[in-house]
This record gives structure tokens, sequence and C-alpha cells, in this order.
């Protein structure tokens, strides 16, 4: 995070240490993901289980973790032992006292695996119990943590390729940890007032992204249970903002890229 710049023991801040304080990490949770990104790849290439990344985020000192009690252990032992070889780190042996501290962390990486597969709030307040405020602190923290993951592994991507299709995943991950929704419903997420409900609504009248939504009438989408007319209107517009504001980005990116070739 700081390299000595001369005999006198002047220090300067890295890029990487840099963006770790930006970010407000605990140094130990920026290098547990950094290092965690490294074992991915070494491990998967970047054909990365997202529950993957989700108990990697749990592992770090920055996450807020729900209580674990007796009654928990057997489902959480089951569910471990299916997701072991999809996981970055290694599960301990029952016999090790390390594995009961897996326990505990992979049931807080149960519930987000559950949320962002759209499980309804009642399932998750029955299955893990907690109260609804419990679940936003956690989704609150998570999200920052994975969006963390994403800046790291970006970073990384510029010294080494190899991390794109890491910093990908967990990039539409922290978009997917926030609304709790698919991967099939980030694209219509990122319209403002399109949330995990909207989204599945919207998914099930076959519109399944930005270019498909913003081609839509205001008399079509009335139609659908729950869009009324101004409704209707707020998200034609936000939808058309997105695409320009993305077809700006994709104009940025290609610009510096071509920058990037010409002065290497």
């Amino acid at each position: 995070m700081i390299n000595p710049l001369d005999a006198n023991e002047t220090l300067e801040t890295t890029l990487y240490g840099l963006r770790v304080s930006q970010l407000y990490l605990d140094p130990e949770t920026a290098a547990t993901l950094a290092e965690g990104l490294v074992t991915a790849l070494e491990k998967f290439r970047t054909k990365i289980h997202p529950i993957a990344l989700l108990d990697l985020i749990v592992g770090t000192p920055d996450m807020i973790e729900l209580s674990f009690q007796k009654r928990d252990e057997k489902k959480t032992e089951e569910r471990l032992n299916r997701f072991a070889s999809k996981l970055i780190d290694d599960v301990p042996d029952p016999m090790d006292i390390e594995f009961e501290f897996r326990l505990r962390d992979f049931k807080t990486t149960l519930f987000l695996w559950d949320w962002i597969r759209e499980a309804p709030i009642e399932r998750l307040i029955m299955r893990y119990n907690i109260g609804s405020g419990d679940i936003r602190r956690v989704v609150e923290t998570a999200t920052w943590i994975v969006s963390a993951l994403a800046e790291i592994s970006e970073l990384k991507t510029r010294e080494n390729n190899s991390f794109k299709g890491l910093t990908k995943r967990a990039q539409s991950l922290s978009e997917r940890t926030l609304y709790g929704i698919k991967s099939d419903a980030v694209s219509l997420t990122r319209v403002k007032g399109i949330g995990r409900k909207r989204a599945r609504i919207l998914l099930d009248h076959g519109i399944r992204n930005l270019t498909q939504l913003s081609s839509q009438s205001i008399s079509k989408l009335k139609q659908i249970p729950g869009f009324g007319e101004e409704l209707a209107k707020s998200l034609l517009e936000s939808a058309k903002s997105s695409i320009e504001s993305v077809e700006l980005q994709d104009k940025a990116t290609i610009s510096d890229s071509a920058l990037n070739d010409y002065i290497h």
C-alpha cells in the first residue's frame, strides 16, 4: 500500500493503497479480497460461481454476520458441502476447530446467495431468523464490500488483463447484491425507479433489457399490472437516458483504449 522513496523513510502511497483508503476498507479486508482474487483466478479462471465471491467478502473483518445458533448447524453444513467445490477457500475438516467458524460465516453467505436469487423477504426472515432491518444492514454492507472487490479487481486488471473477467463478474454481482436480483435483471435495474419487483414483472412480460424497454410505448407499458401512465412515462425517459449514458461510457472506454495503444 506504500512505497519507500528515500533513505529518510519518506513514504509514498501506492494507487492500491490510496483506493483502499478511499473505500474506507480495513487493510485486512483489502488484503483478503486481493489474495482471494488471485486464488480465484488460479483455481477457476473466469468461470467462478457468484457464491464464491459472496463467501470471500463474508470472510472479511468489515462484513456484518448473522447470528448462528445450534439449530442452524445441520442445514448450513449440508449446503456448505454442496457448494464446497465452488468456493475459493477449501472447507476445513469437520473435526477441525476452524470448521465451526466456517459454518458461522457460511450462514451469511447463504443468506446473500438466496437474496440475489430473489427469495421473498418473508422467506428470508423465516429461514434466517432475522428482521427486515437486519436484512438492510447486511445487504448494504455486502454491497459496499462487493463493490470494493470490483474496484480492487479493476486495479489488478491494469497490471494483468487476466483479471478482466473477474472484474466484470464482481461488477455485476455488486448490482445483484444491491437490489437482490438474478443476473437477468441487472440491465433493467439500471433504470431509475426499477427495483427487484418491477424488474421481475417486466421480465415476465418479455421485456429483458434497456433496449427493449426504451422501445415500448406508454400505452403498452400501461397494460402491465402496477404500471400507470406516470410511471410508464418516467421509466421510458430513464431508460433512454441510461442508454445514452452507456453509449458515452463505451465511447470513453474506446478512446482510452486507443490512447493506451498509441502510448505503448
